[in-house]
């Protein structure tokens, strides 16, 4: 995923939409865009959450699965 994502002014309050590298508005239409899988625990994180994505970058950390 490139850019940021940000809510909308304009159209439905809650549209989220992605802002590309070249300054365009791309529509987030499939929320699996957000998740992408850690390649030391392989466990799916949410990209938008930032405490997730920083316990993820911590050397040797484990996954936090539900037992």
């Amino acid at each position: 995923m490139t850019g940021e994502q940000t809510k909308s002014r304009r159209g439905h309050p809650y549209e989220v939409l992605r802002i590309e590298a070249d300054g365009t508005e791309v529509p987030v239409t499939d929320e699996s865009e957000f998740f992408e899988k850690c390649p030391a625990c392989d466990q799916w994180i949410d990209i938008r959450d930032l405490a997730e994505l920083l316990r993820h970058e911590e050397p040797g950390h484990r996954s936090r699965r539900a037992s």
